[in-house]
């Protein structure tokens, strides 16, 4: 009867482990697989702008004119909060939402940017996220 109270614990404290680590290993996998569906986005975004000039035209207007219409909306914002008489809860929620609206806006297009300067040099970005890709893929499988 000792020997069970003592060995009971110790097994039921390595199942608890073992399932843990199996979670933890499911959602490393799942992760990994969403990076390389990024990359795989990426790579398909990539060849559909560099087809043409009116692709790439279209989409870093679509991209300016998002941007613009959102900025216009948080200043919006900005001004409703300093001219409109609105409880002190509700000026700091605006603050923080324009805020943290334009700095999401200034990420957006900081990586639209980025995304654009690879189009110089699109052999060497499509043989990296091949690279990037292959490289997830055995992290998988290993």
């Amino acid at each position: 009867m000792e020997l069970i109270n003592t060995l009971l614990p110790g097994v039921i404290a390595s199942l608890i482990a073992a399932f843990i680590l199996s979670g933890f290993k499911n959602l490393r996998k799942r992760s990994l697989q969403k990076k390389i569906a990024e990359l795989d986005l990426e790579k398909e975004f990539l060849n559909k702008i560099s087809k043409g000039n009116i692709n790439l035209l279209r989409s870093s207007f679509i991209m300016l004119f998002f941007l613009f219409g959102a900025c216009f909306f948080a200043i919006g914002l900005f001004f409703a909060n300093y001219y409109y008489p609105f409880p002190e809860l509700i000026k700091r929620s605006i603050i923080l939402i324009s805020s943290t609206f334009l700095l999401g806006l200034g990420a957006a297009s900081v990586m639209h940017a980025f995304t654009l300067k690879k189009l110089n040099n699109l052999s060497e970005t499509k043989a990296a996220l091949n690279k990037k890709r292959e490289k997830l893929k055995k992290k998988i499988e290993g």
